[in-house]
């Protein structure tokens, strides 16, 4: 017999992962499973619920020390003959190198989901700035199913999500699902979503089965008391963000991630933002990275190996350095930026 986080059953409501560890606990939507119990002060759960996970816990894609996932790699520009010096006199002739690391892009590598969550956050900022509403800012919206409707598989919560969000006035937009909570280790509140802290003032927190959904859009929020005596789900408005990508870059650090057979999206777009809304959106401009001192395109760079040890530190980040032991690497592709 398998207990549930429901009211009625062994375990209380918004019980945390740590406290069912030593059990199978399965929520009546979905099956909770892990390889390993984190520790209570460990900051991601190894947890699935359902087959969605917290980014970063799935397998590697290439762990050659090399060229692998998270190692490092150069771009730069080593025209020195036209990189005049700044007031200070000392960038006069030297080299501009930015170290990079590799990523393969994917949200369930340990390695290189915060390089996913960078350019997924990029995307949904420009599909948001396409729309432009009169009057309107993006806002941050929460989307908390009842538990008497925790039986419904996701695709039937993320619909009556859309249609809760719909009914108090938000208009559409990006809609990531979140498996899990953060409540205060101490004294078990639920973690503000505004100031990411507690009002006990502890700054330990631990994760709990609870799913819901997290939006940005645009909306004038409205009728959210009739809404929940009506469904028992609760709406939540978390304000006007002023760096969307921010927001979601945030979001989707912690949002579900699909660790089974196939392929399901972590984002999707619903109202005046979905796909079959009628939005003209401009694909998103090729960034085109160039030299501060002579404005040249950068081109992937190599350290010779035979010049001793690299002029540059294994830290993202940029550096002028002598022209000696630099050379263009003509072979190496681009990887996605991390």
């Amino acid at each position: 017999m398998m207990e549930t986080l429901s009211p009625k059953g062994g375990v209380r409501r918004g019980a945390t992962v740590l406290e069912v560890a030593p059990r199978k606990v399965s929520l009546p939507m979905c099956q909770v499973d892990t390889k390993e119990w984190v520790l209570p002060d460990a900051r991601w759960p190894d947890a699935r619920v359902g087959g969605w996970g917290i980014p970063g816990h799935g397998r590697i894609k290439n762990s050659d020390p090399s060229i692998g996932c998270g190692t490092f790699w150069y771009v730069g520009c080593l025209n020195v003959s036209e990189h005049a010096a700044d007031l200070d006199g000392h960038v006069a002739g030297l080299a501009y190198v930015k170290v990079k690391k590799r990523s393969c892009g994917r949200p369930e590598c340990p390695k290189c989901y915060e390089s996913w969550a960078s350019r997924e956050a990029k995307r949904i900022a420009h599909r948001i700035e396409a729309y432009k509403v009169r009057r309107l800012k993006p806002i941050h919206f929460m989307v908390s199913p009842s538990e008497r409707d925790w039986s419904l598989s996701l695709d039937e919560l993320r619909g009556r999500a859309y249609a809760i969000a719909r009914g108090v006035r938000f208009l559409g937009g990006s809609c990531m699902f979140h498996p899990f909570r953060e409540a205060c280790g101490v004294c078990g509140s639920p973690k503000d979503p505004i100031s990411k802290s507690c009002l006990c003032g502890a700054n330990h927190f631990g994760w709990y089965v609870s799913p819901h959904f997290h939006m940005i859009g645009y909306g004038w929020i409205k009728r959210v008391k009739a809404s929940y005596e009506k469904s028992g789900w609760v709406a939540k408005n978390l304000g006007v963000r002023e760096s969307i990508s921010a927001t979601a870059f945030y979001q989707l650090s912690h949002c579900g991630v699909w660790y089974g057979q196939g392929r399901k999206h972590s984002v999707t777009w619903f109202g005046c933002l979905g796909y079959r809304a009628n939005l003209k959106v401009k694909p998103e401009p090729r960034e085109i990275e160039r030299c501060p001192l002579c404005q040249l395109e950068l081109v992937p760079l190599l350290w010779l190996a035979n010049s001793g040890s690299c002029s540059v530190p294994d830290e993202v980040g940029v550096y002028f350095v002598p022209l000696y032991g630099w050379t263009k690497d003509r072979k190496r592709r681009l990887w996605v930026d991390g």
